[in-house]
């Protein structure tokens, strides 16, 4: 065990690489699955609804494969975290569990009645979206948990209170930067399909329009989530302002790329610049892994931040590992792989053959 301590960086990278992959197609499907539903119900656009649709479904598969992924991990390193969250978080994760209940059902009830339309595809359609941010509702209190633990009242023996948990003042902003993350990034997404030709043209300035507003949420939501760590997690507060902490370059480049995003909408609608697809494309999605990143990496040593410190990754391995860290790494990186070409066999399927019609 004395190994796995020395390098526990590398079991935080291990887990967090495909965290960071999952959460850029999370926020892909749920995004342009709002974007579906709008362009279907709002502009009547059909073709374009269901081109949306097909890159919800698309993320939706991605997202999966990863979490899938990222339940083993969690589950054969991180146990004792897991057992803290199981048993003080149960509400919250049982709310994430409801929303997957709804998401994955109606995702697939949706795509699959596009084109007849109709009361039943309207209802999906809202269940489609409603358990979409059931799902990042629930998961977003484990991370307001592990930056400030409402509710912990002591780890040996565990105990806790799972309704305190539910009064922690750092998820109200930590969910409102993430509903405009989410919808940041899906309606940006969206500008540059709805410019493909033969759809709505009045549509994609609109998007622009829509994402603008929610690059605007996703501001507010960073500003009193930065206000709500330096009243509660000192800690993390001060490693996003420290120079010699990598994730004050991070949180830095977050802000760059968010008035930069903003610049160029602003213009944008203003006429008087055309911006470039790819600038859509990669500035959100950008922007939104620095914040996670930032937010993340300025826990450690950490796992569990409590005010100017904290309880550090250590604690939270799973001590039963007995395997070195070569075959830890090789197990993962056959795993990734068999993943990553699954991933990306699926998402040329169904996105690219959408992009060739």
């Amino acid at each position: 065990m004395e190994e796995i301590e020395m390098d526990i960086e590398f079991f935080i990278w291990i887990t967090a690489i495909p965290l960071l992959v999952h959460l850029a197609f999370v926020h892909i499907n749920l995004g342009t699955s709002v974007s579906s539903f709008i362009a279907k119900y709002l502009y009547r656009d059909d073709r374009l609804a269901k081109k949306l649709a097909r890159v919800a479904v698309a993320g939706e598969f991605v997202s999966g494969t990863l979490g899938t992924v990222l339940t083993v991990i969690l589950a054969g390193i991180w146990t004792p975290l897991m057992n803290v969250a199981a048993n003080i978080l149960y509400i919250p994760l049982l709310i994430a569990l409801v929303g997957i209940v709804f998401r994955l059902p109606s995702i697939g009830g949706y795509w699959y009645t596009l084109d007849r339309g109709g009361v039943i595809n309207l209802i999906f359609g809202i269940l489609m979206i409603i358990g979409g941010f059931l799902i990042p509702f629930g998961f977003r209190y484990i991370f307001a948990f592990i930056n400030y633990p409402v509710g912990l009242e002591s780890l040996d023996p565990l105990r806790g209170n799972i309704f305190g948990a539910l009064m922690n003042p750092l998820f109200p902003p930590l969910y409102i930067l993430t509903l405009g993350s989410v919808l940041m990034v899906g309606f940006t997404v969206s500008v540059p399909i709805a410019r493909s030709e033969g759809y709505n043209k009045s549509v994609d300035n609109r998007f622009v329009f829509y994402g603008l507003t929610a690059t605007l949420l996703f501001v507010i939501g960073n500003i009193w989530f930065i206000y709500g760590l330096s009243n509660y997690s000192g800690f993390i507060f001060l490693n996003l302002l420290s120079a010699s902490n990598p994730a004050f370059y991070t949180f830095l480049l977050m802000w760059i790329l968010i008035i930069t995003l903003m610049e160029i909408m602003v213009l944008e609608l203003r006429g008087a610049v055309k911006v470039n697809n790819k600038m859509y494309l990669a500035i959100p999605i950008m922007a939104m892994l620095s914040m996670e990143f930032s937010y993340d990496y300025s826990r450690f040593p950490y796992f569990v931040v409590t005010g100017e410190s904290g309880i550090e990754a250590t604690f939270f391995l799973n001590i039963s590992i007995s395997a070195g860290l070569p075959e830890i790494g090789g197990v993962f990186l056959a795993i990734m792989s068999m993943a990553v070409i699954s991933m990306v066999g699926v998402y040329l399927l169904i996105v690219r053959r959408y992009f060739e019609e």
